[in-house]
This record gives structure tokens, C-alpha cells and sequence, in this order.
């Protein structure tokens, strides 16, 4: 999949600091497996959002120390 993710991320980049960080939310080996989040058929792999969230909570609580 290609994405101008990280192209347009470093515009805000120049403004304040940040991360960019991708994490895999697909439910693999499901019947609808292989869609990206934006497509109709996406189904989200829910143990995926517990880590994407603790990697973000992680990252401000290490930030604001």
C-alpha cells in the first residue's frame, strides 16, 4: 500500500514534535482480511487498537515528563 502519510506528517513536523507510528489493525485470515481502514470492507482487528493505543498513551506520558 503506498501512502503520503509521512510526506504530509512532516509538514506538521516542522510546526511542533510528533511521532508517526503505523499499526497493522487487520484481522488476518478473515473472510474480509487484506483491506485497508479506508475501504467499505475493513475489518479491524480489535487486539490491534489495545496496542495502538498503549503506544500512544506510552508516548505522551513520556513526552510530558
Amino acid at each position: 500500500m503506498t501512502t503520503t502519510l509521512a510526506v504530509d506528517f512532516a509538514d506538521f513536523l516542522v510546526e511542533a514534535p510528533g511521532v508517526n507510528a503505523r499499526v497493522g489493525t487487520c484481522a488476518l485470515g478473515g473472510p474480509d482480511s487484506g483491506f485497508g481502514h479506508h475501504h467499505e470492507e475493513f475489518d479491524i482487528a480489535e487486539k490491534g487498537l489495545a496496542v495502538a493505543t498503549e503506544l500512544h498513551i506510552r508516548y505522551a506520558l513520556d513526552y510530558s515528563n
